[in-house]
């Protein structure tokens, strides 16, 4: 199990390390925010955290402060 937590952990440095040093793109819309949403989905979340993880993407959603900046 700490093999796939691991693996799962270098994965997602590396995506992050790709995103913050590659280069913009130098045609299309400016943006103000560059939101990256990440869900753990791997054998070690119980489907507790899991829910937990989908709930708080729901209501972040809902929330009427982040409706007005998205």
């Amino acid at each position: 199990m700490m093999a796939e937590w691991t693996l799962s952990r270098r994965a997602i440095l590396s995506m992050l390390s790709l995103a913050t040093t590659s280069k913009p793109a130098t045609s299309g819309p400016l943006v103000d925010l560059a939101l990256v949403l990440a869900i753990d989905c791997s054998f070690s979340v119980s489907e507790a955290s899991y829910n937990l993880q989908m709930r708080g993407f729901g209501d972040a959603f809902l929330d009427p402060e982040v409706q007005d900046v998205i």
